[in-house]
């Protein structure tokens, strides 16, 4: 402790330094500056960590001082219960604590929150009234309806959970205490009240249908589109913590005739499979084939439900690539992930534009998906349709019966999925697509998606790829 240190400590910050010697003056501000660091370093350090290495520091206690709010910003970010130790251990009593926190939400906007952060990324549950952080998902739902007008409020996953259902036709959650939900005759929930707005009626044993109820020309006995049975669950899925996917793949047929022996050779539907015709392909031609959703291992045992209804389409000829108003959408419970990997996953979809519409073997089409990031967020014809339930729809690959290519579609959404795990793994630019292919081609867990790579990738760029791969990893 030196002379000016003790200068410091009587003097303040009272005008009477500017009166001391030069000396005196510049020792009172040079430890005023360390004083400064240390009040801005301790806090960083975890409390235990801190303890133990002897550089513990109570926290501020003086509204007064900057170094109060700086406190503030430099726990932004933490663990709630790491905070609320320091405040302790600061000599804080509940009643300090309580206006410290609130002091901290109302000047610098750090909030505590429901799900255990002190966080200035947060958002606010409008059902329960409470702070969560953004590394908990947040949903639109849809609380009353006004002359036409859905009032929407912010709700947490915890109150969706509890009072909340989601609508398959208008992808949206409602909440229950002001709408009824309903089935559809292919076994959708919706809002009764979205429903009847929409030009749904209700058949005789209560099932929500959106057909012409006079109208008896239709007498295909292929479903209409969404009438199709689904005789599975997806909530299994939604709350896995494990990836699934689940397939809809439209097919092209030579006409009506050879579409409908596909059909009952088939036997749609089954319990992992089931098949309809879709208003935005041919009418006489198109078929759509809809899965459960499966996981990966499932996908790549041999002779598995898709693989055997994609062969036997091949032996009845349908169009391979089918054409271009045709695709594959892959929904994947992306609910499993953090808020944080979700925007580094859709991100990296775009940003890996020529990679993705390599691997999709179709370039962008706006009447049907776009890659346009500004328009991406409630649009459902996007390269990702981020639906309101958490899951998302990637939308962008060509429709096809080889499995081989289908195949190569899940494994490229699981492999950029794992990619963008590790935020420091590179996404932009030819270099990140580059050590992406590297990477899948180095691991050997993506054989379909190599195969597919190697075609383009020689080995001297993999060699070249490899040692900044090693250093992303």
């Amino acid at each position: 402790m030196t002379i000016a240190i003790e200068i410091l400590r009587h003097a303040g910050d009272e005008p009477r330094v500017g009166e001391c010697m030069l000396f005196e003056r510049l020792a009172i501000l040079e430890d005023r500056r360390r004083v400064t660091l240390f009040q801005r370093a301790r806090p960083s350090l975890a409390l235990a960590l801190a303890f133990t290495l002897g550089v513990f520091r109570p926290l501020c206690r003086d509204e007064d001082v900057c170094a109060y709010r700086e406190d503030m910003q430099v726990l932004a970010g933490g663990d709630l219960s790491d905070v609320e130790g320091w405040l302790r251990a600061s000599g804080f009593d509940e009643q300090a604590s309580s206006a410290w926190f609130e002091r901290a939400e109302t000047s610098c906007g750090i909030c505590r929150t429901e799900d255990g952060w002190f966080s200035d990324r947060v958002f606010f549950c409008e059902l329960h009234d409470v702070w969560y952080s953004r590394r908990s998902e947040s949903h639109d739902v849809v609380v009353r309806c006004r002359n036409g007008i859905w009032d929407r409020e912010t709700w947490s996953d915890e109150a969706v959970e509890d009072s909340a259902f989601y609508c398959d036709g208008s992808q949206r959650y409602y909440a229950r205490s002001a709408f009824d939900a309903g089935q559809t005759i292919g076994g959708d929930t919706v809002c009764d009240t979205w429903a009847e707005l929409n030009g749904y009626w209700s058949d005789s044993n209560g099932h929500w249908r959106n057909d012409d109820p006079d109208d008896e020309d239709d007498d295909c006995a292929i479903p209409a589109y969404h009438d199709a049975a689904r005789p599975w669950s997806v909530a299994t899925a939604r709350a896995a913590p494990m990836a699934f996917y689940g397939l809809e793949v439209e097919l092209c047929f030579e006409d009506e005739h050879a579409r409908l022996e596909y059909y009952e050779a088939f036997g749609f539907p089954t319990a992992d499979l089931t098949a309809e015709r879709d208003g935005s392909l041919d009418e006489d031609e198109g078929l759509e084939v809809i899965s459960r959703p499966f996981s990966l291992v499932e996908l790549r045992q041999h002779r598995n439900p898709l693989q055997q209804a994609m062969a036997l389409a091949q032996r009845f000829d349908v169009a391979s690539p089918s054409p271009s108003g045709y695709g594959v959408h892959i929904t994947t419970n992306a609910q499993r992930l953090t808020g944080d990997h979700r925007r580094r996953l859709v991100d990296a979809t775009y940003d890996m534009r020529a990679l993705t519409e390599f691997v999709a073997g179709r370039k962008c089409n706006p009447d049907y998906y776009s890659y346009s990031k500004a328009t991406r967020r409630d649009e459902k014809y996007t390269a990702i349709n981020e639906r309101p339930d958490g899951s998302f729809e990637f939308r962008v690959f060509r429709g096809t019966p080889d499995w081989q290519v289908l195949l190569s579609y899940i494994e490229y959404v699981d492999a950029l999925t794992e990619w963008t795990r590790n935020p420091a793994n590179p996404t932009r630019g030819p270099v990140g697509q580059a050590l992406l292919r590297a990477w899948v081609y180095a691991t050997g867990r993506y054989p379909a998606l190599s195969r597919r790579f190697t075609t383009t990738l020689t080995q001297e760029a993999l060699a070249c790829a490899l040692p900044s791969l090693s250093r992303a990893a």
